[in-house]
């Protein structure tokens, strides 16, 4: 349905207003959370991805919230959405090992080079994820998954 409605596709038309880009950063955020689904779905019920990223060209969503009212300058950081730009990465990641390591011709056909792209790439995200995202064990306070400015 959400490709139906063409939320795969970035719009080809420049927002020209602060109202423009809350619709499209709207529609970024609905296909992010369209991506994660399928990827955790399949992880979890072991079915095939829905969603080949190949035929799509979203950006990834913006961590601001949008307030058509002001200047964009002035826009602050919402940290549910620095923490779906997070999770989108990872899903995507979680969809390599998929379709890698866990489809039925996995790791038959999996080359080495393969399995080390997607440990580093695992690692990279590891490493750049805000410090304010990163889980810190039991010690970790209410307000761990804050983003800032400088973070996200």
């Amino acid at each position: 349905m959400a490709q139906d409605l063409g939320l795969h596709r970035e719009s080809t038309v420049r927002p020209q207003t602060a109202e423009d880009l809350a619709f499209v950063e709207l529609r970024r955020r609905v296909w992010a959370t369209c991506v994660i689904m399928d990827r955790w779905y399949g992880a979890a019920l072991g079915i095939p991805l829905l969603v080949d990223l190949l035929d799509c060209d979203v950006l990834l969503p913006a961590p601001y919230e949008i307030k058509p009212d002001t200047e964009p300058s002035s826009w602050p950081i919402e940290p549910s959405f620095c923490a779906l730009s997070e999770h989108l990465k990872l899903s995507i990641l979680v969809g390599r090992v998929l379709k890698t390591v866990y489809s039925p011709t996995g790791l038959k056909n999996a080359t080495d080079e393969q399995l080390h792209s997607i440990l580093a790439d695992m690692t990279a995200w590891r490493e750049n994820l805000p410090e304010e995202l990163r889980f810190k064990g039991p010690s970790s306070s209410h307000v761990s998954g804050m983003c800032s400015r400088s973070g996200g």
